[in-house]
């Protein structure tokens, strides 16, 4: 149980399992190897954002605030690697591709990286 700092109320503590995080790693791992070179990037950016969007929503209302940025910056920085293997680039790819230009020009999906503290209902049954 946490308290909340805005309300003072208890609620329970629900984090995203090391599994559920490894195994969303994996997948955007993946979709930005160098196997995924043939394919229009697109594609793969679209598949990238199906399932970073369908995990960000699922564990929206836990408390995961640090795996968001964590995934975040994972994301960012595979997309990166991955167009820059495709234009046969060196480096990192941070002036080539900045951060705005991943969301505008290749419509990235935004994650949130702030998880919100709901108003759970209370164990106690006291209002």
């Amino acid at each position: 149980m946490i308290k909340n700092p805005k309300t003072g109320e208890m609620f329970p503590l629900i984090k995203s399992s090391k599994k559920s995080c490894k195994n969303i790693r994996v997948k955007i791992k993946e979709l930005t190897t160098r196997k995924s070179l043939a394919i229009p990037k697109e594609t793969v950016i679209n598949k990238l954002n199906e399932v970073v969007r369908g995990w960000t929503e699922y564990s929206y209302y836990q408390n995961c605030t640090d795996d968001f940025s964590a995934l975040k910056n994972y994301l960012e920085e595979r997309l990166r690697i991955y167009l820059r293997r495709k234009r046969g680039k060196d480096g990192k790819g941070y002036r080539a591709y900045p951060y705005q230009y991943l969301y505008t020009t290749h419509n990235l999906y935004k994650m949130p990286t702030t998880a919100p503290l709901t108003q759970t209902a209370k164990a106690s049954g006291i209002r």
